[in-house]
Parts: structure tokens; sequence; C-alpha cells
């Protein structure tokens, strides 16, 4: 019995740093979002835990101590496989959070890494956004130029059919103007 004790005793300290996210998935312009989209969750998972989502965040912490308060990483001691080993991503149940660990043994290291790692997420996510909301903007764009036309077009058959008849109000030529 002295023996395991000893054992557990002996062996290194492993630390653990997280943070929980709350991700939500865009709906169209007329929808409402959902309480809890338990698909939208497990695909951030896949992509909080993807190979360029974990390069970069190597990179990052790689190249920027100012982010890492003061800690170097090299990447020769760190690669993006031991990285991917110290990080889980788990879903809080019917919720759009998901908690993310670090663990590992140097706990000064946990903390920035996954404070690197949430940024880089909320950054390509901001970008993701941005260009969905650029793409509505267009289609939205296009539709209201097409809608003026149609309004234009209108008007046109409806000064056509009045000059036809010979209908003329005052009421309306006002309201046509302006």
């Amino acid at each position: 019995m002295h023996l395991k004790i000893a054992y557990v005793y002996s062996r290194p300290a492993l630390y653990r740093s997280y943070a929980t996210l709350l991700t939500v998935a865009q709906t169209a312009i007329d929808q409402q979002s959902s309480d809890a989209d338990i698909q939208h969750v497990a695909i951030q998972r896949q992509i909080l835990t993807g190979q360029e989502l974990l390069d970069e965040t190597l990179m990052r912490l790689n190249h920027d101590e100012e982010q890492t308060n003061g800690i170097t990483f090299d990447s020769s001691k760190l690669t993006t496989s031991e990285l991917r080993r110290m990080l889980t991503v788990q879903a809080v149940p019917e919720t759009n959070l998901v908690e993310l660990a670090a663990i590992g043994y140097q706990a000064e290291i946990l903390a920035p890494i996954i404070n690197s790692w949430i940024d880089i997420y909320l950054q390509r996510r901001a970008e993701e956004v941005k260009q969905s909301t650029g793409l509505t903007l267009e289609a939205l764009g296009e539709e209201l130029t097409g809608l003026e036309d149609k309004i234009l077009s209108k008007r046109e058959e409806l000064e056509d059919f009045r000059q036809i008849n010979e209908i003329t109000s005052l009421g309306r030529e006002y309201l046509f103007e302006n």
C-alpha cells in the first residue's frame, strides 16, 4: 500500500486550465435562433480541434510573446500533435456552450494556450460572419435593385394606361411627383 502512495506522490503534477465559450449558429434574417443547437456545437468542436486552427494557435504562441505573458514557446518542444493531446473540447449538455481545456505539466503555459486558441477561433468566426454578412448585403442590394426596376416599370405602365384612357387626377400626379 505504501508503495502505491509513493508512486502517486513522485509523479509530476498535472495542471488544467479551462474556459467556457458560447457558440451561436448564424440564422437567416427572418429566423430566430434556437435555444440549443447541438449540431452547431458539434461542428464548432470539430473546428476547434481542426489542424488549421491548432497550427495557427501554435504559430501565434511561437511568435507572439506579448500575448503569452512573456513565455517563449519553442516550436521544437511543442508540436501540433502534442498541442492536440493537451487540448479538449466538451459540449455542455443542452446549451450552446463548449468547455475548452488545456491539460499539461507546465501550469504557466496552459492559460496562454487557451487564450490564443480562443482568440484565433473568435477571429475566424468574426471573419466568417463578416463574409456572410457581406454576401447577404450584396444579395439584398440586388433584390432591392430588382424591386426598384419593377416599380419603375409598373409606374410607366400606369402612366401609359392613364394617357391611353385619358385619366387625369391631380391627387395621383402629386403622389408620383413626390
